[in-house]
């Protein structure tokens, strides 16, 4: 009996035993499906921060993105709202919607205007790509009687700034094939933080750029999604890595000998040899420099449909051509583009109330909009019948009227090439939205009679045209916000060509700061930087322009010297405005006696208080500038600059978001982070000077522009000696004329 229950106890230990092995496989090889939780506020969903629905029978419509990546579980919508006090309780109701499926129905108390709702969403409901919440009221006021048209106390506001969409979600497991990079990996519909390691085998020049080079590309498959860079010459946990380098590099790093072709993707490995399948390691390389460069180059044209496969070999790569003109719905002079090129297809417009559609576009920074030049519109069209006299096609230049066409034939119309010109002073540098909206009432509105608004309907055919006229390249700098508008003047030749990136430490924070501002250029241009070079010692004799990133130490003299850095910092005067002091001197009365008009007096003081010391800065403080470029004329420098390379790398981060970037003007910034949220201060410390092309009527320009007082010196010098000269030929000519009519009366 003894004997027996110890043959027992052996075999129970040997299961246990076997149980654990197995476990610690299992554990090694199969990811850890946790639930994430995310909550992304309603105004993120290119929703404004307010809503206003006044009609009896309203509605608004969001597009919520959901990732191939992510499995949603389930969501919560947290959704802020204020009705009128007029409303009818028995008769007026908020409908929540998800995919066309009813989610929940409030009613507006007049009594209780204010009211927050949560509603859940089940995970079902979810489809991959975009879904449609849609928000819609039905208002009543009266409950019998004539009821107007759009009556002002029938109101009710979204407040979607104090809203909110919760999702619950578990990640899938990354495919091993090549193409899920472009629908999978990089999805601009992935809302949270998208983190991206990027692994090279030195920090050298030539691996920096083809860093850079491969962070853009991934930045462009995001589309407008902020992302965050790191880099380093080893493996990431916890996020996306890409390896750049010799397969012998991957082989070391990894501890893996399947490494395959010259593109290729696996699991990504922990440190502590287990397999992370959330996430993804991308290989990038080949047996020497070129194969790698072209590994990259191949990863990065956006067009190239990756294939559906593990591994692969790289062959050829041939760039697309680009011009100084490439970019995303870049307008070149002179030349006629269709609506269906700038993305907007055939549209519809009906009913009295209409969703105005936009076309997009982008002017070159660097030309000179003059006034006495137009934009030439041709619009296709046609509109029902029946249309009272007061309707109108309404036209708005980034959000400002300027323009209508009348739709007053009351049997309709049809226009091909109706012809539209707008001047060039009503659109600004860099990004420009378009709007198109038909204001339509129908001929007959009868109070107290239902209205016929079904024939109320006008199409805009995408044959229409935009051409934009000749223009001058010619720009005066310093400007930030041309740098968040579409990289300029970095950006001078778009591919990067005429752009270099000093590098002031070889440190991975500082490469990946540089990372970090050249994605987000690339994300508002649409070109990757096939030109750009990288240094970290600039000579006399550059002749590009400059990205200088970097912590205060390392910086180069050359550059600091030439920076509002090292030189007395000037301010305005507080208390006063500027040019608040002034006296009239004599010219001031010669001037209003000769033309009767009051001029503008002169400064007595100087409106600025200058403090002779250089500009430190604290933890937690970065400072962003752009000036001349000390080596070469009309040429820039945009530094990038902190005490600590933490401190850099945070604040290329924080320039990635809209309410900061959008606050930098001017040509010198400050940016503090040592609190809640960033602030932005502005200073005009650096000159002016202009940058265009280099012909005889701009040079003339830029000089004069630089050296001001010499110009009108010399002008009034050489004004001066031909003044001198006339008189002396016209003395002269006197004289001969005098001598020769002596001697003819002799």
């Amino acid at each position: 009996m003894e004997q027996v229950c110890c043959k027992k106890n052996k075999t129970f230990w040997l299961f246990l035993l076997a149980g654990s092995l197995l476990s610690v496989l299992l554990l090694r090889t199969v990811p850890a499906y946790c639930q994430e939780q995310l909550r992304i506020p309603l105004t993120k969903f290119n929703a404004p921060g307010i809503v206003k629905l006044t009609n009896s029978d309203d509605s608004y419509s969001l597009k919520i993105a959901t990732p191939k990546r992510w499995q949603v579980e389930d969501a919560s919508l947290e959704l802020a709202y204020v009705n009128s006090t007029a409303l009818l309780p028995t008769r007026s109701r908020l409908v929540i919607l998800f995919n066309d499926y009813p989610l929940a129905q409030v009613t507006l108390e007049a009594d209780a205007p204010e009211g927050l709702i949560t509603v859940a969403i089940p995970g079902r409901l979810f489809k991959v790509g975009y879904n449609d919440l849609k928000i819609q009221v039905a208002q009543a006021f009266k409950e019998d009687g004539c009821i107007p048209s759009n009556p002002p106390e029938v109101w009710t506001t979204l407040e979607f700034i104090d809203s909110t969409l919760e999702f619950f979600y578990t990640r899938k497991e990354v495919p091993l094939s090549l193409a899920s990079v472009a629908d999978f990996l990089f999805d601009p519909k992935i809302s949270e933080k998208n983190k991206v390691h990027i692994v090279t085998e030195t920090t050298e020049n030539r691996d920096v750029s083809l860093a850079a080079l491969t962070a853009a590309a991934v930045a462009l498959r995001f589309d407008y999604r902020p992302v965050q860079f790191s880099t380093g010459q080893a493996l990431l946990p916890g996020r996306d890595n890409i390896v750049i380098g010799k397969r012998s590099f991957l082989q070391k790093i990894t501890g893996s000998e399947t490494v395959q072709g010259d593109m290729g993707i696996f699991p990504m490995p922990e440190g502590d040899g287990t397999i992370d399948r959330l996430h993804g390691l991308i290989y990038l390389g080949g047996g020497d420099a070129e194969e790698i460069r072209q590994s990259v180059e191949a990863f990065s044209i956006l067009s190239l449909p990756l294939p559906n496969v593990q591994f692969c070999d790289i062959t050829e790569v041939r760039l697309p051509p680009i011009s100084s003109y490439s970019g995303k719905n870049r307008l070149a002079p002179e030349k006629r583009y269709t609506f269906r090129e700038l993305g907007l297809a055939t549209t519809t417009f009906r009913g009295q109330h209409t969703d105005p559609v936009s076309v997009q576009f982008t002017l070159p920074t660097n030309f000179l909009l003059e006034g006495n030049r137009d934009i030439l519109l041709r619009l296709d069209f046609s509109y029902g019948a029946a249309l009272r006299e007061d309707s109108v096609f309404s036209l708005a230049v980034n959000g400002k009227f300027v323009s209508s066409i009348p739709l007053s034939s009351p049997t309709g119309g049809q226009y091909q090439g109706y012809t539209v010109r707008l001047p060039l002073s009503y659109f600004r540098p860099g990004s420009n939205v378009f709007q198109l909206d038909a204001v339509m009432t129908p001929l007959h509105t009868t109070a107290c009679e239902a209205l016929q608004t079904d024939h109320l309907a006008l199409t805009l055919f995408e044959s229409s045209t935009i051409q934009v006229p000749e223009m001058f390249q010619w720009v005066k700098l310093p400007q930030l916000s041309y740098l968040f508008n579409d990289g300029f003047p970095l950006t001078a030749a778009p591919d990067f060509s005429q752009t270099s990136v000093v590098l002031a430490q070889r440190d991975e924070r500082i490469l990946a700061a540089a990372l970090n501002v050249i994605a987000g250029i690339v994300q508002k241009t649409g070109v990757l930087p096939y030109g750009l070079t990288v240094t970290d010692a600039v000579s006399e004799s550059e002749a590009n322009n400059l990205l200088v990133i970097g912590s205060r130490e390392g910086l180069g003299e050359n550059i600091l010297h030439a920076s509002p850095l090292a030189k007395n910092i000037t301010l305005p005067v507080h208390g006063r405005l500027p040019g608040t002091l002034r006296v009239v001197d004599w010219k001031d009365r010669l001037w209003q006696m000769l033309f009767d008009e009051v001029p503008e007096p002169g400064t007595i003081a100087p409106d600025i208080a200058t403090l002779g010391t250089d500009i430190r800065f604290r933890p937690q403080q970065a400072v962003l500038c752009e000036f001349e470029s000390p080596f070469s004329p009309m040429k820039s420098v945009v530094l990038l600059i902190a005490e600590d390379p933490d401190d850099v790398l945070q604040a290329s981060l924080l320039l990635q978001e809209n309410e900061v970037a959008q606050q930098c003007d001017n040509g010198f910034v400050v940016i503090d982070f040592d609190g809640r949220k960033p602030v932005v201060q502005q200073a005009d410390l650096i000159p002016s000077y202009s940058v265009g092309e280099i012909t005889a009527y701009n040079r003339i320009s830029y000089l004069i522009d630089k050296y001001r007082w010499s110009f009108i010196a010399l002008l009034t010098g050489l004004l001066a000696f031909i003044s001198l000269g006339l008189t002396i030929l016209l003395k002269r000519r006197r004289r001969n004329r005098l001598q020769a009519m002596n001697m003819e009366e002799e």
